[in-house]
């Protein structure tokens, strides 16, 4: 199924699957679990080098949260976000239930040699939830001061938040 896809998209890339929730199931309606999955790997750039003149080790934990599927469920994000605008509520919420999987995460391969970074990725209404992800660590000091960057990529991604963003 789908969630076995995902875990070859991402093996191909070199990265082992930490966590993974919901591809396989249908998302004809406002989901309040976002699919998603969550791996990690570790790689050397051999154009940074640390004291001992070593390639840099660096640690990419990459989040992945599934979007819509049809047009026709995009439409039904878009028009329940006008009619009720607790709906960009549900994004934040969903962000919320991955990010103690990601501060987990995080948290269990970290060394302070090897920084990491989280690359956090999503389409559509999966874009509006990694937005809000990305927001809710750079909150989470604690998380913070293990992350030596942080990145989030969408694509055509609703409204998720009342402003304050550009």
């Amino acid at each position: 199924g789908r969630d076995s896809n995902i875990h070859a998209a991402w093996s191909s890339l070199g990265y082992s699957v930490a966590a993974s929730s919901g591809y396989n199931q249908n998302l004809n309606k406002l989901p309040d679990k976002p699919a998603y999955t969550i791996a990690v790997k570790t790689f050397e750039d051999p154009d940074v080098l640390d004291e001992q003149k070593n390639p840099k080790k660096y640690r990419v934990v990459g989040v992945a949260i599934r979007g819509d599927v049809d047009t026709a469920e995009l439409a039904q994000t878009l028009v329940a976000a006008e009619a009720d605008p607790t709906v960009t509520g549900s994004y934040r919420a969903a962000a919320m239930e991955i990010l103690p999987i990601l501060e987990r995460i995080v948290n269990d391969g970290w060394q302070q040699d090897t920084p990491t970074k989280v690359w956090i990725t999503g389409f559509s209404r999966g874009g509006a939830i990694a937005g809000q992800l990305c927001d809710l660590v750079r909150l989470r000091s604690a998380l913070n001061t293990k992350i030596a960057g942080l990145y989030g990529y969408t694509f055509g991604a609703p409204g998720g938040s009342k402003g304050g963003y550009s």
